[in-house]
């Protein structure tokens, strides 16, 4: 990782001593690390506003979930998918492909409407 200095040179980031040079752990201790890992492997992120939805909604989105989801994104990449729906055992999850994040999520039962718009692909996961 670089810094950008007052002229806007690029020097090397500065090892943390008393961490043997290593970068230090992201807020959130050990737990936080895990997450932001396990979410690298899956290639799958969820916005803040998802992250807030799926916990208000209790729709337990676990590691095998996420998974799926993964997969699901992988399919609407290659069909070249920018937004999509993606439908995961009674939930439905709108998705930024390229960005591989999950932008909001609810229950279908939940959809007053069962209306989604700005969406160019549906993945059933």
């Amino acid at each position: 990782m670089a810094n950008l200095n007052a002229v806007g040179r690029s020097t090397p980031a500065a090892a943390n001593p008393s961490t043997g040079g290593r970068p230090p752990v992201p807020v959130g201790g050990f737990a936080g690390a895990l997450a932001a890992q396990v979410d690298r492997q899956q290639g799958v992120a969820l916005s803040h506003h998802a992250n807030v939805r799926v916990g208000q909604r209790d729709l337990g989105l676990d590691h095998a979930a996420l998974q799926r989801v993964g997969a699901a994104l992988d399919k609407a990449q290659l069909k070249g998918v920018k937004t999509s729906l993606i439908m995961l055992d009674g939930v439905a999850m709108v998705a930024n492909v390229a960005e591989r994040r999950i932008v909001t999520a609810l229950p279908v039962a939940a959809s007053k409407e069962r209306v989604f718009t700005n969406i160019d692909g549906v993945v059933f996961a």
